[in-house]
């Protein structure tokens, strides 16, 4: 199992590595690891997220893996990112929404209460 992550890690520096800048890099990457274990998919978009600092489309989808892994706060600090490129009313949403579930989690675990 060990050796099938090292591997694919390899496989997947050596794609980044030819054309980092290129959001094509990644997206090819996302889709060929579309079903596999969600670390390789956040180290792909980690890495693209790095590189690709002015795609409001792949951050968005990074905070949307992200949300969707429970990761509310680094999902809202994407979603922001993604804003300040492209201020849109989904992005807007995205982040209240995010901010809120953030909120609700705190507040379960009795640190912080909204309202």
């Amino acid at each position: 199992m060990r050796e099938g992550y090292h591997a694919a890690f390899a496989a997947i520096n050596e794609a980044i590595a030819k054309q980092p800048q290129s959001v094509f890099t990644y997206e090819y990457l996302l889709s060929a690891c579309d079903g596999c274990d969600p670390r390789v998919l956040n180290y792909v978009y980690f890495q693209a997220m790095q590189n690709v600092t002015d795609n409001a489309l792949l951050l968005t989808q990074y905070g949307e893996f992200l949300e969707e892994m429970n990761e509310y706060e680094a999902a809202c600090e994407v979603f922001r990112r993604a804003y300040a490129i492209a201020p849109t009313d989904d992005l807007a949403r995205s982040i209240v929404r995010v901010g809120l579930l953030r909120a609700r989690d705190v507040d379960e675990c009795g640190v912080w209460r909204l309202g």
